[in-house]
């Protein structure tokens, strides 16, 4: 028996939120070469956590979010994904493990985790 990959549901994206453009470019050549299937949009800014609903649309979503052009708008946008529940699957982009450390400490300061 062959085992196959299973499409994704129409309604499932990815979705980049990042104001880099290298950056979203470099992990859109990095979706089309190994999830070719699934439909990728990219947000160039950060929408406000009130907006973010309508800038995503409907669906189920994989979200790479930028946290290193803005770290301070990634939090706040990663607690309004939380909110919106578990359709919304979220990839927090570093710039280096490094950053883990640092980025962690500041989401518990903003009580994330």
């Amino acid at each position: 028996m062959q085992h196959r990959e299973a499409l994704p549901p129409a309604s499932r994206r990815a979705v980049i939120i990042s104001p880099n453009l290298r950056m979203a470019s470099e992990l859109e050549a990095l979706l089309q070469a190994h999830l070719a299937e699934l439909p990728v949009n990219h947000l160039r800014s950060y929408p406000s956590p009130r907006d973010l609903g309508s800038a995503m649309g409907s669906g189920s979503h994989l979200v790479f979010l930028d946290t290193v052009s803005d770290p301070e708008q990634a939090v706040q946008l990663l607690t309004e994904m939380a909110r919106l529940g578990p359709s919304i699957q979220v990839i927090a982009l570093l710039a280096g493990n490094d950053r883990i450390s640092s980025y962690a400490a500041f989401a518990r300061e903003q009580s994330i985790f």
